[in-house]
């Protein structure tokens, strides 16, 4: 037994010094070579720059230079929006560029994110009087939103494109939980009608409320979506619906006499048209430059040590309280975080940068003391990003001022409450029986393996009324908007697009992100500035041995997501996050449930 805990420890060491020196020299060469290289740091006179979107896109990319995967078991890489974004424009003004071309299929990112940086390389056009071209082997219906700001479009001759409009599956389950024997009890208060996180519990299709705010949301979404492509591509929105109405685009040669695409190119051939553009001739090899290789040679970009900063603070995920994580806002982090950005001298201004469905009440209001607190103190300002819902909408409310993308799903102003009774299921499907001994008459509350009495059932009633009108307190007192408005128009959990919510006075303003540190840099008087990002990241080191070992969620993650495809993948992540709400016993602020948009 001995040599046997001698030979694992002996292994482990091992593997332990194995690792730390694939670390140390990766340190080590990568120091020396960027030492020695200087030149190589520049960009290639008649470059272009390569996008591919072929990593799932994230509002924030890690600030370390070493960003890799040991694993190969389907470990998830990213990008980040904010260096994709920062990009895109130190291309504009580099005179080593000429341009942008693209190659995608899918963008793996939700519809705001995708109209930032839609918006972006928009902007690179109109400002720089450079080109952008696309080529694509098959065209989701999102890649082809992004894409269709290009100058040209090229889709292969016996590819595919996808345009046939938005829609929106939910899933219920009350005859699944009937079957097991659980029953669900809910409490929310007696007017939020349109706060619907609970219905996949109790219904087994959406109520007439439910169903008619997310009429409301598809529609407002998708009519954006067809002034923008109408406005690019010089077709009428009636025109794209009715070829979204017979997915007409879905054969190639049908997108190309619709005018959907330019040309039905193969990519040789694109790459000959990418040739004559640069001016090389047939055969020579085109200086493209990828996203992860542009940014390693902008390092030391103009402004980088200036001392004067704005801080972003990332708030990404389902709010709980605690620690959380870089995918789960911590109320700990967060405000810790908002904390560092106000006590810092050399920091002028505030970005809270929400991407949220929501989550717990009372991590939800630690999170905005803080912001309260920076109120005054700093320009305190808001992005939202694809989600900023309920508690994430709670967060953003006192903000000086609040920005959305036009499709930005937000509001959800209210609350509920949701506990399993398993009772039935213990008793009469596995023959298990309870029984309790207890000091006072509501110590068991909560246990979840009976109903409620009605005087426990009032008390939550009491709790979640007391909730939602603090939220309404606050949305009045932050948006400076009659609470009785709030309560009955603008409240009661409806949905709004950040479109919507602004027309409602929700929100202030329509930009993405850099709109917002603008915003945030000119009410600071501050013209040349850095950005530092809150909170800090996990250390990747850290998060690959994690991978590597037991806890290894990532990995297990990206497997899962291998074996189910992206589609039921997500139906799998909503069943978790709907197991998640079932199980807490905190009063949500949560966005109706998690909508996958296709």
């Amino acid at each position: 037994m001995k040599s046997f805990f001698k030979f694992v420890f002996a292994s482990c060491l091992g593997i332990s010094v194995f690792f730390g020196l694939i670390i140390l020299c990766l340190f080590v060469f990568g120091g020396i070579g960027s030492w020695m290289s200087e030149d190589e740091n520049e960009v290639k006179d008649g470059s272009v720059l390569f996008l591919e979107f072929d990593e799932t896109i994230v509002d924030r990319e890690s600030e370390n230079d070493v960003n890799f995967d040991f694993t190969g078991f389907g470990s998830e890489q990213s990008s980040g929006l904010n260096n994709i974004l920062r990009q895109i424009e130190r291309a504009k003004t580099d005179e080593n560029i000429e341009g942008i071309y693209m190659e995608i299929v899918s963008v793996p990112t939700g519809m705001t994110t995708a109209e930032e940086i839609r918006d972006k390389l928009n902007e690179f056009k109109e400002e720089s009087g450079k080109w952008v071209y696309t080529f694509s082997e098959n065209m989701s219906q999102g890649a082809y939103y992004m894409a269709s700001v290009s100058d040209s479009l090229f889709l292969y001759p016996e590819g595919g494109m996808e345009f046939k409009g938005l829609a929106s599956e939910i899933l219920f389950m009350k005859g699944f939980f009937e079957k097991i024997g659980v029953e669900f009890q809910v409490i929310r208060p007696k007017n939020n009608s349109f706060k619907s996180a609970v219905e996949p519990f109790t219904l087994d299709k959406m109520s007439k409320s439910n169903r008619d705010q997310m009429e409301v949301l598809l529609g407002g979404i998708w009519d954006d979506m067809l002034l923008n492509i109408a406005s690019s591509r010089n077709i009428s929105k009636s025109e794209l619906n009715r070829i979204a109405d017979g997915m007409l685009a879905s054969d190639p040669k049908n997108a190309l006499k619709l005018k959907m695409v330019d040309g039905l190119w193969y990519e040789d051939q694109v790459m000959d048209l990418l040739r004559e553009r640069l001016g090389l001739e047939k055969g020579d090899k085109i200086p493209l430059v990828d996203l992860g290789e542009y940014s390693g040679k902008s390092k030391k970009a103009k402004g980088y040590m200036k001392r004067e900063k704005i801080a972003v603070v990332y708030a990404v995920g389902g709010i709980e309280s605690g620690e959380g994580d870089d995918a789960t806002i911590g109320s700990e982090r967060i405000a810790r975080g908002i904390r560092k950005a106000r006590a810092d001298s050399s920091i002028k201004a505030v970005v809270l940068r929400v991407n949220s469905p929501g989550g717990s009440a009372l991590a939800s209001d630690v999170i905005l003391r803080e912001m309260s607190l920076t109120k005054g103190v700093k320009p305190l300002v808001v992005s939202m990003g694809d989600l900023a819902a309920s508690g994430g909408y709670y967060i953003s409310c006192e903000a000086d001022r609040i920005f959305a993308s036009e499709n930005t799903i937000t509001g959800s102003i209210g609350v509920f409450g949701l506990v399993p009774n398993t009772q039935k299921m213990l008793n009469d499907k596995l023959g298990l029986t309870t029984d309790t001994v207890k000091t006072n008459e509501m110590a068991d509350f909560y246990f979840g393996t009976r109903p409620f009495k009605p005087e426990e059932e009032a008390i939550l009633q009491d709790m979640v009324d007391n909730v939602y009108g603090t939220f309404v307190g606050k949305v009045a007192n932050g948006r400076g908007l009659d609470s009785l408005r709030i309560a009955d128009e603008l409240g009661q959990g409806r949905v709004w697009t950040g479109l919507q919510a602004k027309d409602r006075g929700l929100v202030d303003e329509i930009g993405g992100l850099e709109k917002a540190m603008a915003y945030a840099a000119e009410k600071a008087g501050l013209e040349d500035y850095r950005v530092k990002s809150y909170p800090k990241m996990e250390d990747p080191f850290q998060k690959m041995l994690e991978d590597l070992g037991a806890n290894s969620n990532i990995s297990v993650n990206g497997l899962i997501q291998q074996e189910l495809g992206s589609e039921h993948f997500e139906l799998y992540q909503q069943i978790k996050e709907l197991k998640k709400v079932a199980n807490t016993k905190s009063i949500q602020m949560r966005i109706p449930y998690d909508i996958y948009i296709r």
